[in-house]
């Protein structure tokens, strides 16, 4: 049984990790300013600039889902707007999770100097996703639109799917970062775990196309849960309620053990850049 001292414990660290997280957001000009550099910086001097992230991604989805179509003999009307929206969706998880191990060392100098709240650069991160996923969205609408699939009531549902996305990737970022700064190899760690989430993740393939004696791969992948409330109203479809009730716990749990160990670890990650 836990003690009192437990209890209260967790309830400190929980207070504490809130108040960052409110610290954070208090810093939104700050989060605003850290988003959009690293965007200036990597397409300065570029014609294009920013639009690259656009070009980029339409080459990837209209490349990958006509070859696709051809090895699988699927009809690209289907096909290519299924790929566009999950490739965008992909981009935003992959972006977020593949960036937080090494959030809070480049961040350094400003956590030293300044002494900014590590929620900050955590946000700044998500800020940049979110961005980057605004500009890739075009690419999907265009595809909707070049194979004349309407949106209909359903798409709302998108909505709320998004959000629960952000979520679900917000949390894993912020413990990411903070166990990537006490333990330098994860980065390699959570960089060979994305590419591996992306081959059993349908991103470039359907869920029929799995056998039913193999649907636990698709069960048991909370990636592919993710895309799909976000996906299937787009094209469609109605996720299932279990559907929504599983990311929605797991949202909820995973914000709240994230806030007990922020509370936790806050004082020690200075000492570890």
């Amino acid at each position: 049984m836990a003690t009192q001292s437990d209890r209260s414990g967790f309830g400190q660290w929980l207070l504490i990790g809130y108040r960052e997280i409110a610290s954070g957001i208090a810093n939104w000009r700050i989060v605003h300013l850290m988003g959009i550099s690293d965007l200036r910086r990597r397409y300065a001097r570029s014609r294009l600039g920013q639009f690259w992230l656009v070009a980029s991604t339409g080459i990837m989805v209209v490349v990958l889902g006509a070859v696709w179509s051809m090895l699988w003999k699927m009809p690209a009307h289907d096909l290519m707007p299924y790929i566009a929206v999950a490739l965008v969706l992909w981009t935003v998880i992959t972006g977020a999770l593949g960036e937080a191990p090494t959030a809070f060392i480049a961040a350094g100098p400003l956590l030293l100097n300044q002494g900014t709240s590590y929620s900050t650069v955590i946000l700044a991160v998500l800020y940049r996703q979110l961005l980057i996923f605004l500009h890739n969205v075009t690419i999907a609408v265009l595809i909707l639109i070049v194979f004349r699939r309407p949106l209909g009531a359903e798409a709302l549902l998108a909505i709320p799917g998004f959000l629960l996305l952000l979520l679900n990737i917000a949390w894993p970022t912020y413990v990411i970062a903070i166990a990537s700064t006490r333990f330098r190899d994860l980065a390699s760690v959570v960089s060979n775990v994305l590419v591996i989430a992306f081959l059993v993740t349908p991103v470039f393939w359907e869920e029929t196309q799995i056998p039913p004696e193999h649907n636990w791969i698709i069960r048991a992948n909370p990636f592919a849960l993710l895309l799909s409330l976000v996906r299937d109203p787009i094209l469609g479809k109605v996720p299932e309620g279990s559907a929504w009730l599983v990311a929605s716990l797991l949202g909820l749990v995973g914000c709240l053990l994230t806030l007990v160990l922020i509370g936790k670890y806050r004082h020690r990650i200075i000492y570890w850049l």
